[in-house]
């Protein structure tokens, strides 16, 4: 980050994310406040996205009289100025327990945009110039890339200290919140989080595929014109820990390779007759590049992707018979 700022008419604002921005490790509260559900009256708990040892939605009920047993279910009534959400848990231990997560308002109903929160990505130092100014003064620094595509805009900012809280990576495994991204329709039209899901997921795969590991959005949040917050989903993605070197084919300054490669994606995803395979090849081939693993299990994991596009292939799309391809 810079302290001398460019000309006004080539900076912008950043993205302000809807949960602040974490510590490496530490949790990001959801909520914290009044817990219904558990006793005739309500308790004071906490909801979080637990970023040690892993990531994990999990729960603690600040009050004594409210005890629990070990490993029974039990449904949080979260009490909310818009209104209560339910969340679905299982007790650990007396005060505290875990969750699944949870999706909260109507997934159907018309919102303005999404933002969500991107986890371990690397700072790959977008085009666009981000200003912001503080009690120190202001700043700048070059943190926007942006991507327009199947009738979608996204656009990614990084956190303003990426370069502080990835460093010393070797020493621990790490979870921390390093993005925002803000999805709109290209028109800007409504849309639901319903029809935005296959994109989130194009997303998700997408860039851990060209990083060689996963990294994830996650806690996205629809609000309509207003910027009321509608929708919410609370589900703790699948995110390897951050890497300073991804063993991926993308080099993470490369712009318009990523940009070409999601631009092909995108589009593919949103399709829901191509989704499911192509979702399970890409899988497998992140599965076979990353090094956390044994080489065998790699090569297993990759053989296994490169098999069924060859099903796919040769047979599914008409080439040769099944009992030519078995033969």
């Amino acid at each position: 980050m810079s302290t001398q700022q460019p000309p006004a008419s080539k900076a912008v604002s950043p993205l302000a994310p809807v949960y602040p921005f974490n510590e490496p490790g530490q949790p990001i509260v959801l909520h914290d406040g009044p817990v219904g559900g558990l006793a005739p009256h309500d308790a004071l708990g906490v909801v979080a996205l637990s970023c040690v040892p892993d990531l994990n939605i999990v729960w603690r009920i600040g009050d004594s009289s409210v005890l629990g047993g070990s490993s029974d279910p039990v449904t949080l009534v979260l009490r909310r100025p818009d209104g209560d959400a339910a969340v679905a848990g299982v007790w650990r231990g007396i005060d505290d327990g875990w969750s699944n997560g949870a999706a909260i308002g109507k997934a159907d109903a018309p919102l303005k945009r999404i933002v969500t929160h991107w986890f371990n990505l690397p700072n790959f130092h977008g085009p666009i110039t981000l200003t912001r100014t503080t009690e120190v003064g202001v700043s700048w620094w070059q943190g926007r890339w942006e991507i327009e595509v199947g009738g979608w805009k996204v656009t990614v900012d990084v956190r303003p200290d990426h370069a502080r809280v990835w460093k010393n990576l070797h020493e621990a495994h790490v979870y921390v919140m390093t993005h925002v991204m803000e999805i709109r329709r290209a028109d800007g039209a409504t849309f639901t989080a319903a029809e935005a899901e296959p994109l989130l997921t194009a997303l998700h795969v997408g860039v851990s595929f060209a990083l060689g590991r996963w990294a994830a959005p996650m806690l996205p949040v629809g609000q309509d014109s207003t910027g009321k917050i509608i929708w919410e989903d609370w589900r703790a993605s699948h995110c390897d820990p951050a890497r300073n070197i991804s063993p991926g084919w993308w080099y993470e300054r490369e712009h318009a390779s990523l940009t070409d490669f999601l631009g092909r994606v995108i589009p593919a995803f949103a399709d829901p007759d191509r989704l499911p395979a192509l979702r399970l090849q890409m899988m497998l081939g992140i599965a076979a590049t990353s090094d956390r693993g044994f080489v065998e299990q790699r090569v297993m994991m990759g053989a296994a992707g490169l098999e069924h596009i060859m099903w796919q292939t040769l047979v599914l799309e008409g080439g040769i018979s099944e009992s030519q391809y078995l033969d």
